[in-house]
Order: structure tokens, then C-alpha cells, then sequence
């Protein structure tokens, strides 16, 4: 039984360490927040990521748990246009991360609609279709799967890419 432990702590840290000599990717959580987004414009303007991944208005609520946000939804929509459109214009790639539930208790139909609702945003305020999605907390199930297959999204997994949060940057000197 320990060798089995051990067997998947090795393995877990073999991926970990892989994935860090991959391509940067950012989830885009907190750029809302004005302090996240000046370092999300200058890490745009570093040429080193390749993929944002970003939230859409359909995480409204937790952007409003996670980082205790106090604006409407329309003007958070409002804010995430805007600072999607300039990273747009500055030449970066823009892809879907969603959160759905940790415990992954949401039933098909209600997965449904926050993936449709996310792609739809996207494709109408900022003219892209995204192809690629990224889960939060890496929390999918067959539903999740079932969804993003009517949508056409390829499902992004931990060992894909190296990853960081937006909110990271932001948030890592105030600890």
C-alpha cells in the first residue's frame, strides 16, 4: 500500500515538474480587481504567454465570494470587455476558464447553462470563439465533458501547460 503512495506522489511530481517546462498559461480570475489588471498589462506586454484563459460574467458570482467584488454583473461584463478587447489589441490569445463547482454536484442542465452563457459572452462581446477550456479548481465531470463537446471545446488539462493565477501577482506581496 505505501509503495502505491509513493508511486503516485512521484508521478504527481513528475507531472508538476514537466508541465513547468511548458508554454505559460495565466487564468484570468481577478482582473476586475484595478491592482490585478495594471500587472496583467504589463505581464501582456512581456511577449511571455502564450494563452490567457479567461472569466466571464457567467463566474459572477465568484468573483463576487472570491474577491468580495461589490459591482452589478453589467458592470463587471462591462469592465471585462473593456480589458479583454485591449489585451485583444495588444495581440494576445484569448480562451475560455470556467468555474463550475468544486464538489461537482452541478447537474447537466445547469453546466449547460453557464458554459453556454460563458461562450456566448464571449462571442458576442469580444468576437471570439473559444476553442479551448480551462476548469477551475481542474473539476469536470461527464457532464462537463458532454457539454464541451456540443461546443466544440477541448478540455484543457494541469499537465498541459504551466499555469499561474492573475490573482497571484496581485495578491503574493500583501501576505
Amino acid at each position: 500500500m505505501a509503495s502505491f503512495n509513493v508511486f503516485r506522489l512521484l508521478k504527481y511530481w513528475s507531472s508538476l515538474l514537466r508541465s513547468k517546462l511548458k508554454p505559460l498559461t495565466i487564468h484570468t480570475e481577478a482582473v476586475v480587481i484595478d491592482s490585478i489588471w495594471e500587472e496583467v498589462k504589463n505581464k501582456s506586454n512581456s511577449g511571455k504567454i502564450h494563452k490567457w484563459y479567461v472569466m466571464t460574467p457567467a463566474n459572477y458570482d465568484y468573483f463576487k465570494s472570491s474577491f468580495n467584488v461589490k459591482l452589478s454583473k453589467e458592470k463587471v461584463s462591462k469592465i471585462l470587455k473593456e480589458r479583454y478587447k485591449w489585451m485583444i489589441n495588444h495581440g494576445q490569445q484569448l480562451e475560455l476558464h470556467i468555474h463550475l463547482s468544486m464538489l461537482m454536484n452541478m447537474t447537466l442542465a445547469e453546466q449547460e447553462k453557464m458554459i453556454n452563457e460563458a461562450v456566448n459572452w464571449m462571442k458576442s462581446e469580444l468576437n471570439v470563439v473559444p476553442s479551448e477550456v480551462v476548469a477551475g479548481w481542474w473539476c469536470y465531470d461527464s457532464n462537463t465533458l458532454k457539454v464541451l463537446k456540443k461546443h466544440n471545446l477541448k478540455l484543457i488539462k494541469f499537465s498541459d501547460y504551466d499555469s499561474e493565477h492573475d490573482y497571484e501577482w496581485g495578491f503574493r506581496s500583501r501576505v
